[in-house]
């Protein structure tokens, strides 16, 4: 399997914690996770999916992620070959973007949607700035 869409499957927290646990997954390039109830410890879990590693294209999007999920996530070292990221509608404010902006893998990112979520403009656009070089500076 490369491509896995998991959308509006009411996946919990506790649907992370098994997720995390099938490493069968290792040739996924496409997860869509949107609109289910993945909250900051679901992302917790997710921070653990080392076998990930080629995913290009990961959709979060209308979840209950706020900075704390953020800062999990900004572990996870072994996301090196996503290009495209859809976090929209979810809670993350200014302190989920710093995370997010120390993450070492946003060098390859191409894509990035934040929208309807709580950060100020300002912040949005000195973590891409910064931090994400494929995007015009």
């Amino acid at each position: 399997i490369t491509t896995l869409h998991l959308t509006s499957n009411k996946i919990s927290d506790k649907g992370m914690e098994y997720f995390s646990k099938c490493d069968f997954l290792k040739n996924i390039i496409y997860l869509d996770l949107s609109y289910n109830n993945i909250s900051d410890k679901g992302m917790e879990y997710f921070s653990k999916c080392d076998f990930l590693k080629n995913i290009s294209k990961l959709y979060l999007n209308n979840n209950n992620i706020s900075d704390k999920g953020m800062e999990y996530f900004s572990k996870c070292d072994f996301l090196k070959n996503i290009t495209e990221l859809y976090l929209s509608r979810n809670n993350i404010t200014d302190k989920g973007l710093e995370y997010f902006s120390k993450c070492d893998f946003l060098k390859n990112l191409a894509f990035l949607d934040l929208s309807n979520n709580k950060p100020n403009t300002t912040t949005i656009e000195t973590c891409i700035k910064n931090h994400i070089t494929n995007f015009p500076k």
